[in-house]
């Protein structure tokens, strides 16, 4: 039985914040939208969305933002496939992400990370 029912219903997109400039508004929610956008291209069975324009956030862009991008995301995400139906799903997440930077670091070898990693997920995965 799984634990935390958000498994299924959510997406990951993961957003590095401190890469956003700060400018202005319009150009944070540009950006910070053109990362969702980037996030979702990723993700199977999501359909078609049209990257935003920067002219967009112009105007008003929370508003734009909040009543516009959003909503169609969420229209769109809804057709993707959601994550791996695991209960350890939160566990595996932060094994990769550990073990990917890891070998991004070059701490490890990119063999020796998914090495790593395989251990651990068997290690948690197993009763």
């Amino acid at each position: 039985m799984i634990s935390n029912p958000l498994v299924f219903y959510h997406i990951p997109i993961f957003i590095d914040l401190q890469q956003l400039s700060l400018d202005s508004i319009e150009s944070f929610f540009y950006q910070f939208s053109i990362k969702i956008w980037g996030g979702l291209r990723r993700v199977q069975g999501v359909g078609p969305l049209d990257r935003p324009r920067q002219e967009d956030f112009q105007q008003a862009p929370s508003v734009y933002l909040i009543d516009v991008y959003l909503p169609l995301v969420e229209e769109i995400a809804l057709t993707a496939l959601a994550p791996m139906p695991s209960e350890n799903y939160g566990e595996v997440s932060d094994i990769l992400q550990s073990e990917i930077h890891s070998a991004l670091s070059g701490l490890t070898t990119p063999q020796e990370a998914l090495d790593n990693a395989c251990a651990a997920i068997d290690a948690i995965s197993m009763p």
